[in-house]
Order: structure tokens, then C-alpha cells, then sequence
């Protein structure tokens, strides 16, 4: 298991309480400034960024049980489905880069891990997700798609 850290940042404003949550992790850092998130998505790496990314905010969501979840793009739309059925909230998805639209490219992934095993198995293993829930949620065209996991949740 790897082990992430979440620090708390709190304000008020007009009797309203906000607060964020930011993770750290060694994954998490292997960015620049001009790019926030992981590139390019054709890694096995940036796909374990992602899952742990998408784990993390699952637990917190279990943690907290926020009144809604506001997720930010498909960055972070796979949570919902490590949620216990018991623990769910009420999701806001929001797209900020529409041409995108949360697909990865898997084939591209040069690892002997990933030549050898099935594309659904290998998933499967990377984002600790049964085969049917990437199947029926993170799919979308015949490729992999984190996007999709948030529309169908909604």
C-alpha cells in the first residue's frame, strides 16, 4: 500500500466553511508548473498516478462524507467507483477540457507487464478495479476511458 499525505487548509467567508484537501506523494510531484498533471498518459506510471490519485480522494470521500462530491474533470472521476454503495455522495462533474474527454491511450504503454497480460486484466491490476466495473464504467469506444466512470456515475 502506498501511504499519502493530506493536509487541510480551512477558511470561512460569509458564515460559508471551505475547506481543501492536498495530497502528497512521490507520484504526485512528478510534474512542472506548465503542466499539473502527469504527461504523457501513454506511461504506466501516470496510469499509477491516477489510480492512486482516484483511491486517495475515494477514501476521503468515505472519511468525511462530504454533503457532494465536486469533481473537477476526469482526473479525479474514477473515485466514485471505490466508494462503498453505503458511503456514495451526491456528484458535480465538471469538464474543463471537453476536447480531451478522459481517454488513455493504453497501447502505447511499453512495459513487458503490459504486452503480455490482457488490456482489462492489466487495467484491472493498475487501478485495483474488477474487470466489469472498468468494463461497464471506464470504456468507452473500445478504449479506456476515466471520464466515462464519472457520466455514468451521475
Amino acid at each position: 500500500p502506498q501511504t499519502v499525505v493530506v493536509y487541510t487548509l480551512s477558511s470561512a467567508f460569509n458564515g460559508v466553511q471551505r475547506n481543501w484537501y492536498l495530497l502528497s506523494h512521490e507520484f504526485f510531484q512528478e510534474r512542472s508548473k506548465r503542466a499539473p498533471y502527469p504527461s504523457p498518459m501513454t506511461t504506466l506510471r501516470t496510469l499509477r498516478y491516477f489510480s492512486l490519485w482516484n483511491q486517495t480522494v475515494a477514501a476521503l470521500l468515505q472519511d468525511l462524507q462530504p454533503d457532494v462530491y465536486h469533481c473537477m474533470d476526469y482526473h479525479a472521476a474514477l473515485a466514485p467507483l471505490y466508494v462503498p454503495k453505503e458511503c456514495r455522495v451526491p456528484v458535480i462533474l465538471v469538464l474543463h477540457n471537453a476536447d480531451y474527454m478522459g481517454i488513455v491511450e493504453t497501447d502505447f504503454i511499453n512495459n513487458r507487464f503490459w504486452q503480455t497480460v490482457p488490456a482489462l486484466r492489466r487495467l484491472g491490476v493498475v487501478f485495483n478495479l474488477q474487470k466489469s466495473a472498468i468494463r461497464k464504467y471506464a470504456t468507452f469506444e473500445g478504449r479506456f476511458n476515466m471520464l466515462k466512470a464519472g457520466v455514468a456515475y451521475v
